[in-house]
């Protein structure tokens, strides 16, 4: 198991990283406006509605609590184009986050977008340009569950999206849109509100602990030959002991606030002076001093951990330093104590003096006795005694279906279990909205009439269950790859349900091929049968695929406007029992269709989607299409990947 040293432990943290607008007690939801517009290789695109939501930090520490984490904007232009924007990561010195995701749909409604070129537009994961600058970047109050207030967003966008399914490309020229009004903000223990950090020089997490920062400010202030901007630190303490972390902030402006830049002193000898060349950007990247007024604070880390000074630890007063360019800054920080011990230590109880040391308490209730954790172990924040490590520090985890729990700083057990919200339920470490975790039964018509559409059919279904990762599919043909006759059907998915099934589809459909005749009735009234068990409680949806009619269902009778009239009712019965009884609804989707229609339609009309008929599609860019409209109103969660 991985052994962490203090500081190590601590650069890991400081690297760690981990919708839905509503209307709240004294906002209006219809307050927000929208200007701008988004400037696209179709064409230029107004929106006159706006939604936001907001996510900040909750934290006992007031550096970070009520720090905004993420942004999302929703707009439309008269429900015809749809646009959302999702930013979140580190504020920069202009107060912007980064962009991480942009999707546009357009239908017809969508002004300039033309019928081929209709559809959902996506970004690549993390690689679309953009910006979200906050006027307000930390909500108001303390420790906030909810709270509304008044703000403005400015999105700054350019750069490519991809058409779900169909790989086209629309390109969005450099565009500007503003949302301003009232905020909804949801409080999140979890959300990541800390930029990256690093030490100044070459210094390995491993070997951290060992190594004293030492700089001496040369007379010239030369980086690589060139005049550069820089800011000389002195830090003197004159009631600090022992050799625990010293941490170094610094914002832009005349606050704290949430800390851009942070530097770690590790056993420092006091008075600790060092040049710093450089400030982190929201990626970790260095950069020089931006010119203007820039604060700075510093405190003694003899509780580890934190984000801002605890009782009892030596901290500074914050000092403001007007950063000029081409000089080197000075600023002197003297840290102070509050005349609190930094610790309590009850008589007879163990207490953590850091996250590799232990101590057992005198019985004066004053003096202690150190103990030194093993390798592989830490001082449990908890007991106070050093313990094996079982877990990543801050790493998070499913506690249960429905809750999830962090792992301790010390990396020695988990935090108290916390409850996802009503409607989500927790997955990989995180709370997921449950529309995302949809169940889905695809149902393909696979008779010898499909061979032409095989590869169409094939590749759609793939790429569907490959854009909705979280939600589980299964598969099922009709007739099944052995009939004998051409019309059995046997009552069991041909790929189970589950998530991420899409190597399984590729397998499927590359191993067999189109046979037989088309057995609808025999299958819908086996989907009905089989479909509660598969499902279970949470329920879930079947999307029915076909390019004819039934053509094994009461072939003797002679009739034939008889046994249609049994066929269509026969199918309207074994949909209705699954709607009405379990819950489940049913999407027809007609391929090339040239059957009877009304077989089709039986099974919409009865399948509790609100749709009169079914929809049609006849290559595999529409099919794509209309596989990805079903998911969407299954609110099923998109992913560009």
């Amino acid at each position: 198991m991985t052994r962490f040293t203090v500081p190590a432990i601590l650069l890991l943290m400081n690297f760690m990283v981990v919708a839905c607008g509503g209307e709240k007690a004294g906002c209006d939801k219809e307050a927000l406006t929208v200007s701008g517009e988004l400037k696209t290789s179709i064409s230029a695109v107004p929106f006159d509605e706006a939604t936001a939501t907001i996510v900040h930090r909750r934290d006992v520490d007031e550096w970070e609590d009520g720090a905004i984490a993420s942004v999302k904007i929703e707009l439309q232009h008269g429900g015809g184009c749809r646009l959302t924007v999702t930013a979140g990561g580190c504020l920069d010195a202009m107060n912007r986050l980064a962009v991480t995701s942009v999707a546009l749909q357009a239908d017809s409604r969508c002004p300039g977008f033309p019928e081929e070129s209709e559809g959902l537009y996506v970004s690549a994961t993390g690689e679309f340009p953009g910006t979200a600058q906050l006027s307000v970047t930390q909500v108001p109050g303390r420790d906030a569950a909810s709270v509304c207030f008044k703000n403005s967003v400015t999105v700054e966008l350019s750069g490519d999206l991809m058409a779900a399914g169909t790989g086209e490309v629309v390109s969005v020229q450099p565009s500007t849109l503003t949302v301003a009004g009232d905020f909804v903000s949801e409080g999140d223990p979890a959300a990541s509100v800390s930029c990256q950090s690093r030490f100044v020089g070459d210094v390995a997490e491993d070997t951290a602990e060992d190594i004293s920062v030492e700089i001496t400010p040369p007379d010239l202030h030369l980086l690589d030959g060139v005049e550069t901007t820089a800011v000389k630190v002195t830090i003197e303490c004159p009631e600090c002991t022992g050799d625990e972390l010293v941490k170094f902030y610094g914002s832009p402006g005349e606050e704290i606030g949430n800390p851009e830049f942070v530097h770690f002193f590790t056993k420092p000898q006091f008075p600790i002076e060092a040049t710093l060349d450089w400030a982190t950007n929201s990626v970790g990247d260095s950069r020089e001093w931006h010119v203007g007024p820039f604060s700075f604070q510093a405190y003694q880390d003899t509780i580890p951990g934190g984000l801002a000074p605890e009782e009892g630890e030596p901290v500074s007063q914050i000092e403001i330093v007007e950063i000029v360019f081409g000089q080197v800054n000075e600023v002197t920080l003297v840290l102070e104590g509050d005349g609190k011990p930094p610790f309590s230590c009850p008589a007879g109880e163990h207490v953590c003096l850091s996250l590799d040391t232990s101590a057992l308490c005198g019985d004066d209730g004053e003096s202690y006795e150190e103990q030194a954790c093993a390798e592989d172990q830490a001082c449990n924040e908890d007991s106070g005694q050093c313990q094996e490590l079982v877990c990543q520090p801050s790493a998070e985890q499913c506690a249960s279906p429905s809750s999830l729990h962090t792992c301790l700083d010390s990396g020695t057990g988990w935090a108290p279990e916390v409850v996802c919200d009503e409607g989500y339920a927790c997955l990989s470490g995180a709370c997921i909205d449950q529309a995302c975790l949809g169940q889905v039964m695809l149902l393909v018509d696979t008779s010898a009439s499909m061979g032409l559409q095989w590869a169409e059919v094939s590749a759609s279904i793939q790429k569907l269950v490959g854009l909705t990762p979280l939600a589980s599919f299964a598969l099922d043909t009709f007739p099944i790859p052995e009939a004998v006759t051409g019309c059995e059907v046997d009552g069991s998915p041909e790929i189970e349900l589950g998530p991420g099934q899409a190597g399984a589809m590729e397998l499927w459909f590359t191993t067999h091929n189109p046979f037989g005749k088309t057995p609808l009735v025999a299958t819908m009234q086996d989907m009905a049968a089989m479909l509660p068990s598969v499902f279970g409680e949470a329920g879930g949806a079947l999307v029915v695929l076909s390019d004819g009619e039934d053509t094994c269902a009461y072939q003797m009778m002679s009739d034939l406007d008889e046994r249609e009239a049994l066929i269509e009712a026969e199918l309207a019965a074994a949909t209705s029992e699954l709607f009405q009884t379990h819950g489940v609804k049913t999407f027809v989707i007609g391929y090339n269709y040239e059957g009877n229609p009304g077989q089709l339609i039986a099974i919409v009309e009865n399948g509790g989607t609100g749709k009169e008929t079914f929809t049609t599609a006849g290559n595999e860019q529409e099919l794509t299409s209309v596989l990805v409209s079903i998911v969407e109103d299954l609110k099923l969660c998109i992913s560009p990947e």
